[in-house]
């Protein structure tokens, strides 16, 4: 949408519907409406132009903003569905239909066809819903929220240059990971059960991290729409630089950096493995509590503890994540012995 549109729109609202609440905070509301407005007007749902003209020639066309706005708006809200009308930020989101269902690629970077030799957890069956993982934008940040399952590489180390990561978005209108600000990759050592940190800052920083915007060449994000509520949002990281891992039991960590007041909400799936310990949950500022509807409801933990323990319905061990690569071979030092001198 031109700048001036979009400025004039938001100064008619200011003037003329100040008593339009949309949801439980108006800025956030308004924010959501004009999202809205951008997207249908950017799609040629909505044209109305009229023609500029200066001493009787025409020099171009512009937006009647007025009639712009009231025809948009009344379409809008005549079709605006009960969630958006009361957009709040949910621990679990919508089921997502038939698991582990094809997805149409928007980036056609990815070659071949994932093979997950390293680890496979594939999106399960038995639960449909994804669950909150995502790293808000302010004022929303003590709602951030992050998910983290483990992996061993046995004995041998391990080169991995491919991740996928099954998930979905929900709470706004055409929800798309290609909005994310950036999308984050973690691996943390493993600490008694536990990652060795979190994303917050909080412990030890992880072994190998990137964080790269959707529109990077190594990230392929597979979109579909499953239902007016919820799009299936999968990513699929194929790394320049393949990551190297010692042996050993490791946490993976993936996050996107996504606003909820314009993109809504991402989640990721569970899987029905029951590989290695439990999927882990931390809410850093515990905005959350378990039942957000319930000011008394526990709250949510501020360090690692197991996700089966505070989210709704979740009651498998592992989360939906396929690693893949090769594994190297071990080469061990041989130290040559040595003598030392003889005595007489």
């Amino acid at each position: 949408m031109p700048g001036g549109i979009k400025r004039n729109l938001e100064g008619n609202a200011s003037r003329r519907f100040k008593g339009l609440r949309i949801g439980p905070d108006l800025a956030q509301s308004i924010r959501f409406l004009f999202k809205i407005v951008h997207n249908v007007v950017s799609s040629g749902v909505i044209l109305i132009t009229g023609e500029k003209r200066m001493k009787g020639k025409a020099v171009g066309t512009q937006y009647t903003y007025g009639s712009l706005l009231m025809v948009t708006l009344i379409v809008v809200l005549s079709a605006m569905p009960a969630w958006a009308q009361n957009k709040v930020p949910t621990l679990r989101g919508p089921a997502a239909g038939a698991a582990g269902q094809s997805a149409a690629k928007i980036s056609p970077q990815q070659a071949g066809t994932l093979t997950c030799n390293l680890w496979n957890q594939p999106q399960g069956s038995v639960n449909p819903n994804p669950y909150a993982n995502q790293d808000f934008a302010a004022p929303d940040d003590s709602l951030d929220i992050f998910l983290a399952d483990d992996f061993s590489t046995s004995r041998r180390p391990w080169r991995i240059d491919t991740i996928f990561v099954p998930g979905a978005l929900w709470n706004a209108v055409g929800p798309s990971l290609a909005n994310a600000a950036a999308l984050h990759f973690e691996i943390y050592r493993d600490s008694g059960g536990k990652p060795d940190g979190d994303p917050r800052g909080g412990g030890k920083p992880p072994v190998w991290s990137l964080a790269v915007p959707p529109t990077d060449s190594q990230i392929v994000i597979e979109t579909m729409a499953i239902d007016p509520l919820i799009n299936q949002g999968n990513v699929i990281l194929t790394l320049e630089s393949p990551i190297r891992l010692k042996g050993g039991t490791y946490w993976f960590v993936f996050y996107p950096e996504l606003d909820f007041a314009t993109s809504g909400q991402y989640g990721r799936f569970t899987a029905d493995t029951t590989n290695l310990l439990p999927a882990k949950v931390v809410n850093p500022d515990q905005g959350w509590r378990q039942d957000p509807a319930d000011p008394d409801s526990p709250l949510l933990p501020a360090s690692w503890a197991n996700a089966s323990s505070f989210l709704p319905v979740f009651s498998q061990h592992d989360l939906a994540f396929c690693l893949q690569g090769r594994v190297d071979f071990y080469w061990p030092m041989f130290v040559p012995a040595t003598t030392g001198a003889g005595t007489r």
